[in-house]
């Protein structure tokens, strides 16, 4: 570990700083789940309150990437944590290729969190993830050479809510990409930490999520 990345972890848990970046496919709702836990209201609620409408999904831009974003989250003992957040773009890129391309090293080797996010209505954007993983790997060799715990990757199925929406329709293909998921994290030598199964739009599993990503700030840092 170079001193920049030294200096950089210790920066970290001096100021209660942690990197979470958000990968998978496009229209899975990586940047909703972003506008969810910095607003800390469900899209349903900012929706009724007439702050967010509906719209046309619109692709993340190259600079949308790369520029971090800070939310604010509290602990339990009401304790502020600084998340900075990755939201990259879910297709490949003309100019860099694959979207990890766009970070740098020193932001792969220094990530707390890494969310891997498809969902119930793209069946293909969990098959995806197998891409993402893999370029991942190509980028960081030292992937959890210095530590056993992170980063932590963590699978995430959004959009839960359709199935009990629109009668049942995704019922189905929910059921079998959980089992596939369960499959996958419960496998021997999995690369995942732990799976979660989250509504961006009614907020059901965000709360479990979010405790999780402080869970693993504060083992991290030893609390």
């Amino acid at each position: 570990m170079s001193h920049f990345q030294s200096l950089v972890k210790r920066l970290k848990k001096q100021k209660r700083i942690l990197k979470l970046i958000l990968m998978g496919s496009g229209a899975v709702g990586k940047t909703s789940f972003l506008t969810v836990i910095s607003t800390g209201k469900n899209l349903k609620s900012l929706a009724d309150e007439g702050v967010l409408m509906p719209q046309e999904y619109q692709k993340t831009s190259i600079s949308e990437g790369i520029i971090p974003k800070r939310t604010d989250l509290r602990d339990e003992d009401e304790e502020n944590i600084i998340v900075t957040v990755y939201d990259l773009p879910g297709q490949k890129l003309n100019s860099v290729g694959h979207p990890l391309n766009i970070l740098g090293d020193v932001i792969l080797s220094n990530v707390d969190v890494i969310i891997f996010m498809f969902s119930v209505d793209n069946p293909p954007s969990f098959l995806s993830l197998n891409r993402w993983y893999e370029a991942y790997r190509e980028k960081t060799p030292s992937f959890r050479e210095k530590s056993e715990s992170f980063p932590r990757l963590v699978l995430v199925m959004n959009k839960k809510d359709l199935v009990t929406n629109d009668e049942g329709k995704y019922r189905k293909t929910f059921e079998e990409l959980d089992e596939n998921a369960l499959e996958i994290v419960n496998r021997e030598g999995a690369p995942f930490d732990a799976y979660f199964k989250i509504s961006c739009y009614t907020g059901e599993g965000i709360t479990e999520l979010i405790d999780y990503i402080i869970l693993a700030l504060k083992e991290r840092d030893g609390e």
